[in-house]
């Protein structure tokens, strides 16, 4: 899976403050949206020995989103 376990690049502490363009905010939601999916679906299908993991995955997937509306928040992008 590519980018497991790495900061996306407008999270990490160091970057300059700069203005975020909405498409690469809705890029990162859209990942994120789907990295969310893919570990609900885990879910269904995993061994009872990887329950923990799945579940632990679900959450880290589900902070990564929150992490997303938070930045957009912060920046002023919303739906409508």
């Amino acid at each position: 899976m590519k980018g497991v376990g790495i900061m996306p690049s407008f999270l990490r502490p160091h970057r300059q403050k700069q203005q975020l363009d909405q498409h690469s905010l809705h890029e990162e939601f859209n990942k994120a949206l789907a990295c969310l999916s893919r570990s609900y679906r885990h879910l269904d299908f995993c061994d009872p020995e990887y329950l923990d993991s799945v579940v632990f995955a679900i959450g880290a997937a589900e902070r990564r989103l929150m992490a997303v509306l938070q930045v957009a928040r912060k920046e002023g992008i919303s739906a409508w």
